[in-house]
């Protein structure tokens, strides 16, 4: 990337910014499409008039201009009048409607034995991913409640006055948020 290029992609002058006209307008409503239709040809205009009418920078708007144009399509759609089939040919016929014999049966997903082959292991890999999680959890319980706990209630003790208003104001807080009013 360049010092004279602020963003990655395709340069704008290469942009058919005429056929980005429709796009612009649904990202950016405010703008005019006459005036949108007048400045398509010159890039830098288009540039320079999004930016000033959306208080974006020009940066800003050459990135989105290409990210737009990258959406549009880059092959021509597919000619609506289809071509008639050589005569030599049949129809396709559809394909029958059989459910799968796997597919059928029911299975219970606390037995490993009746869920089907084709999940994968996904019960057992949640298992484990769960299993690790209390694990962690217990860890994190067992150290707070060894190192940050003590410190806690000995600060707590410490700062009575203080402990109790910040309670008090906790509480109120708390009673406004869910509570409210009485009666």
């Amino acid at each position: 990337m360049s010092l004279a290029d602020p963003c990655p992609g395709p340069a704008l002058s290469t942009l058919p910014l005429t056929d980005l006209v429709p796009l612009m307008l649904e990202e950016w409503p405010d703008l005019s499409q006459e005036a949108l239709e007048n400045v398509a040809d010159d890039p830098e205009a288009t540039v320079i008039y999004i930016a000033t009418h959306t208080d974006h920078t020009r940066a800003l708007v050459r990135r989105h201009l290409a990210e737009l144009a990258s959406l549009l399509p880059t092959e021509p759609p597919p000619d609506p009048v289809a071509e008639p089939a050589p005569e030599n040919t049949r129809p396709a016929e559809p394909a029958p409607a059989t459910v799968p014999e796997a597919s059928k049966a029911t299975f219970n997903a606390t037995d490993p034995a009746t869920v089907p082959e084709t999940s994968n292991d996904l019960p057992s890999t949640i298992d484990q991913l769960l299993g690790e999680l209390e694990q962690r959890t217990d860890q994190l319980m067992q150290d707070f409640k060894a190192d940050l706990l003590p410190e806690l209630e000995q600060k707590a003790r410490r700062n009575l006055g203080t402990s109790l208003l910040m309670a008090l104001g906790l509480g109120i807080i708390v009673g406004l948020l869910l509570g409210g009013k009485r009666g």
